[in-house]
C-alpha cells in the first residue's frame, strides 16, 4: 500500500530528502480543502490535488523548486474554471554541503564556522594526521589523495566547494575535479596570478573549462572584509558562501538604507 502524501512528506523531512507538499487552503465543488499532493525531487508523486491540470502545474513548480539551494514555502493562487484556489508549498531540502579539500590549520575555522552556519560540512585530505576528528569534530572526514577523489566524493548540485591544501600540484588536481563536478560554487584559496598558472597548467594538458564553468569559480575566496589571520579569513568564506547560498551579494545591511540619510530617533 502507498504512503499517503503527509506521510511520505513526513519521512522526507526526517530523513532530510527534498521534496514538496502542495495542500489545498480553500476548495470548490470538484476540489476540496485540505486536499494534498506530494512531489519528490526524482518526480515521485503520492496523492492528488483533485484537479489533474491543477497537479501538473505543481509537479511542474516543485521541479523549479526542488532544483533551488534555499527554495521559499509560500502559498500561491491559481484559477481553476474561475474561482481563485490557494495552495501551499511546503518545500524541504537537504542541509547543503561544504566540501574543504586540504586539512591545514586554517581549514579549521572554516569548517567550524561553516558547520554553526548549518552547513554539512565534509574535509578530505590523504594526511590522517591533519584531518583527524580531534582536529575537526561533528565533521566528516575522508582520506583520500586528489587523484583519487572520483572514487570518493561525488559533489552535487547542493554543494559548495572550498580549495586549500596549499599545494600547487594538490590545488591543481582538486580544481580540476571540482570544476568538472556539479557544484555551483568552487571558492580557491589564494591570489588570482596563483589560480591562473593553474587553470593554464590545466590548458597545458588539453583541460580548458568554458566560460559558464569558470564562472562557478571564486578566486580569491571570500567577502572583501580585510581579513587577517585564518579565523578572519574563515568569517570572509564562509560569509560568502552564505550570501551565494542565499543569493545575496553580501553588501553592508546599511546599504539598503542609504537613502534615508539621517537616523530616526524614538519619539
Amino acid at each position: 500500500m502507498k504512503q499517503q502524501p503527509f506521510n511520505k512528506w513526513i519521512d522526507c523531512v526526517k530523513n532530510d530528502q527534498a521534496g514538496m507538499l502542495a495542500t489545498i487552503l480553500n476548495g470548490s465543488e470538484i476540489i476540496h480543502k485540505g486536499s494534498r499532493l506530494f512531489v519528490s525531487e526524482n518526480g515521485e508523486m503520492r496523492g492528488s490535488l483533485g484537479d489533474i491540470f491543477l497537479d501538473e502545474k505543481i509537479v511542474k513548480l516543485g521541479s523549479e523548486r526542488l532544483r533551488q539551494m534555499v527554495p521559499e514555502s509560500k502559498t500561491h493562487i491559481f484559477d481553476i474554471k474561475g474561482k481563485p484556489i490557494s495552495v501551499f508549498l511546503d518545500v524541504h531540502i537537504p542541509s547543503p554541503k561544504v566540501m574543504i579539500f586540504g586539512a591545514g590549520h586554517d581549514a579549521i575555522p572554516v569548517a567550524s564556522f561553516a558547520r554553526h552556519s548549518g552547513f554539512d560540512v565534509t574535509v578530505i585530505d590523504q594526511r590522517e594526521a591533519f584531518a583527524s576528528e580531534e582536529l575537526f569534530p561533528e565533521v566528516n572526514i575522508i582520506l583520500a589523495r586528489p587523484e583519487h577523489l572520483a572514487d570518493k566524493v561525488a559533489p552535487d548540485k547542493r554543494t559548495l566547494i572550498i580549495i586549500m591544501n596549499h599545494h600547487l600540484d594538490k590545488d591543481r588536481d582538486c580544481l580540476h575535479f571540482s570544476l568538472e563536478s556539479k557544484a555551483p560554487y568552487v571558492g580557491l584559496l589564494g591570489p588570482r596570478k596563483r589560480c591562473n598558472r593553474l587553470l593554464r597548467e590545466l590548458e597545458s594538458k588539453g583541460i580548458k573549462f568554458s566560460q559558464e564553468t569558470l564562472s562557478r569559480l571564486y578566486n580569491p575566496v571570500g567577502l572583501d572584509i580585510g581579513a587577517e589571520g585564518s579565523e578572519e579569513i574563515a568569517i570572509s568564506i564562509v560569509s560568502e558562501m552564505i550570501a551565494f547560498k542565499n543569493k545575496k551579494i553580501g553588501k553592508s545591511l546599511r546599504e539598503q538604507y542609504k537613502s534615508d540619510e539621517t537616523y530616526k530617533l524614538a519619539e
